[in-house]
């Protein structure tokens, strides 16, 4: 077994990007949702017009992990305005 390489992917790894990231997302939420609406979000939340503009956004960083030159897992990271989950922090003392 070789050793897992962590790299940022370029707008030229958008193709790659888009079939695992469209896998891994029906793998992981089909079984909550109707084949219509997975279609629909695989479609447009992965198309390549999308996934291109989120690698060129200097808010977003998307890496690959690789083992023996295959992708086994992708990350990405969302900072600033590109963030999109819950922004606010609510703290008690």
């Amino acid at each position: 077994m070789g050793s897992i390489e962590i790299r940022r992917l370029t707008v030229e790894d958008a193709t790659h990007l888009k079939q695992i990231g469209r896998t891994t997302f029906e793998q992981t939420f089909s079984f909550s949702n109707s084949m219509e609406n997975m279609e629909k979000y695989l479609e447009e939340g992965f198309s390549l017009a999308k996934l291109k503009a989120e690698i060129d956004d200097s808010n977003a960083e998307f890496y690959f992990a690789m083992m023996d030159n295959n992708v086994i897992g992708y990350l990405k990271l969302n900072i600033g305005e590109s963030q999109t989950e819950i922004k606010e922090w609510v703290c008690c003392l």
